[in-house]
């Protein structure tokens, strides 16, 4: 009886304890992590454009991150043409979440994914066409609890515009694994 009793709450103990291993390994905080040396850096962009605004993004009702920060890319005489955030998470429940709305981006007259290489877990790249003409890049990728969205509107050459966001997307991956992936 008591090989049974002691067999039985063994079992029930080594539940609990793998439960909340589990629960802990996909839970972790970042409230604290400062992501603005994370985030756009003078050397990432081609001379033509600068970073503007860099400020953290207010957390809302509907994502629920933890912190999030944000970046204009404008040309050098102050026209908004991109823009950057990265989003840190608690869960990858959430993560997901974010992943999956910020890949649903589709421009008025559609969306032609590109190809790139892996960038970070999983990536989403699209090209579209504006209505005044110009084409709009959008790349998302999700890397440990961290989400990244870059877009820039250009009227440029497509293939440079779009080989330097992935070059951007690879640097801003790399920053990423140091604080988004304990």
């Amino acid at each position: 009886m008591k090989s049974i009793r002691f067999s039985y709450i063994f079992r029930i103990t080594s539940k609990i304890i793998v439960f909340l291993l589990l629960v802990a390994c996909r839970s972790v905080s970042f409230e604290n992590v400062d992501l603005q040396p994370t985030m756009i850096q003078p050397e990432d962009l081609p001379e033509v454009l600068a970073i503007s605004t860099n400020a953290p993004i207010e957390p809302d009702d509907y994502f629920n991150f933890d912190i999030a920060h944000q970046q204009t890319i404008t040309t050098l005489n102050g026209e908004t043409v991109g823009g950057v955030r990265v989003y840190l998470f608690h869960n990858v429940e959430d993560r997901d979440q974010m992943y999956n709305f910020l890949s649903l981006v589709e421009t008025p007259e559609g969306i032609i994914p590109f190809q790139t290489p892996l960038i970070g877990d999983s990536i989403s790249a699209r090209q579209g066409s504006t209505q005044s003409g110009e084409t709009l890049i959008t790349l998302t990728f999700k890397r440990c609890y961290a989400v990244a969205h870059i877009w820039l509107r250009t009227d440029d050459d497509f293939n440079q515009q779009g080989n330097e966001i992935v070059v951007y997307s690879e640097n801003l991956d790399e920053r990423l694994q140091l604080v988004a992936c304990p």
